[in-house]
């Protein structure tokens, strides 16, 4: 009985030592590398690298960090989201090209991936505000390689500008993109982009202020420019230029409010069939050459409302409710959601948006404040928020009327 269970026992060891690797270890770490690469950020850290003692040795090769987006980290806090960019800069071991981040970044942050990645081709930047503003300008200096250069939210001084064009001679495609709707008429950035980014090919600058002669001045400056991004640029002498002849010869590509099927603001449509009638413009309701078959439809009624009207229907909205839904119905509700009135009462309590992080509902606390100059009067925040943030309430309303902090 004895000799015959040391048999067996023999014969189970035998059988696990026959046990082969599974067939999909043996592919080369080369393909592995170009697998795993398509994965998410989160997913690589969390899960692949886990998985085996292959994955992990290719998940920690440099080639597998030359492209890093974390725009998928929303979940985590801001400290979290700084700690986890520096961790994945350093594995790049200076091979990063082309890296994308938001709401987290700060100029401190920013100067460490730069130090970094000398070989940077492609830098996005999302929703940061005023935060890296000045700091850009140390930043572009530093990245000789830099071809495209995306800022949504996020500001640049004219300095920065100046030192993009110094500093990035192979600078193709430029973004500088707002989620405000400007109508100020003003040529600021205009003038700088044109004088000082001469390589552009694509440019994007999404509630953009400028005016005609801004757009003139970008289609004499940049010779080279074959995409053109303009939606949510209102002002009425752009529009005109922008169905003129010169500008459909120059540019190939073209996105704008007229030929994107954007509904007229207010007021707007009557004054370009004024303009185009004294003159030999074709009428607002002709498309551009670029979509000839894309005809402009006439509002819904419910746009014409006043706006103070839209306003306060508006005010009826959770915070929320405004920034993810409401303002982009229509450009009215654009505008409307805008007006500082509806601003009076911020409520940002997390029973209302479990699902929201507590960067996201900072940031969009932020955006809020900034809307209501002088109006604010009560605001509610719950299980999110900084010292940053107070301050930055604080030092808008130490004098005002705000009335309730909760």
């Amino acid at each position: 009985m004895n000799r015959k269970g040391k048999g067996k026992g023999k014969g189970k060891k035998k059988k696990a030592s026959m046990v082969k690797r599974p067939p999909w270890l043996e592919l080369p770490e080369d393909i592995w590398g170009n697998i795993l690469h398509r994965l998410g950020l989160k997913e690589i850290l969390l899960i692949a690298q886990k998985v085996c003692s292959m994955w992990r040795r290719v998940c920690m090769d440099p080639s597998m960090w030359r492209v890093i987006d974390m725009s998928n980290c929303r979940d985590l806090d801001c400290i979290g989201s700084q700690e986890l960019c520096r961790h994945v800069v350093d594995r790049s071991q200076g091979e990063l090209v082309d890296f994308s981040m938001e709401y987290f970044v700060t100029n401190e942050l920013l100067a460490y991936v730069v130090e970094r990645s000398g070989k940077l081709k492609r830098l996005s930047i999302a929703f940061c505000n005023d935060r890296v503003c000045e700091g850009l300008i140390e930043v572009v200096q530093k990245l000789p390689m830099l071809e495209e250069l995306s800022l949504t939210h996020t500001d640049i001084t004219i300095e920065g500008i100046e030192a993009l064009g110094r500093s990035c001679p192979r600078l193709k495609s430029f973004e500088l993109n707002s989620i405000y709707c400007k109508e100020d008429g003003k040529d600021d950035e205009a003038l700088a982009i044109a004088k000082n980014l001469p390589t552009l090919h694509h440019l994007r600058l999404i509630g953009n202020s400028m005016t005609k002669e801004g757009l003139q001045a970008i289609l004499d400056g940049c010779p080279n420019l074959v995409s053109l991004d303009l939606r949510l640029c209102y002002d009425l002498t752009l529009l005109i230029a922008l169905i003129s002849g010169r500008f459909s010869r120059q540019i190939k590509h073209v996105k704008n409010w007229l030929n994107c099927g954007g509904v007229w603001p207010r007021g707007v449509k009557q004054k370009m069939l004024k303009a185009s009638s004294s003159s030999s413009l074709p009428p607002p309701s002709s498309s551009l050459p670029s979509s000839p078959s894309l005809p402009l439809s006439p509002p819904p009624p419910w746009v014409e409302l006043p706006l103070d009207i839209t306003a306060n229907i508006l005010q009826r909205l959770r915070t929320i409710e405004i920034l993810e839904n409401a303002q982009r119905v229509c450009t009215s509700w654009w505008k409307a959601s805008h007006d500082p009135t509806v601003w009076r009462v911020v409520d940002l309590r997390n029973d209302d948006v479990d699902a929201k992080t507590p960067r996201m509902l900072e940031n969009m606390c932020r955006i809020a404040v900034h809307r209501s100059p002088g109006q604010l009067l009560k605001i509610n925040i719950e299980n999110f928020g900084s010292r940053d943030l107070l301050n930055y309430i604080a030092e808008r309303y130490n004098r005002s009327s705000l009335n309730q902090l909760i």
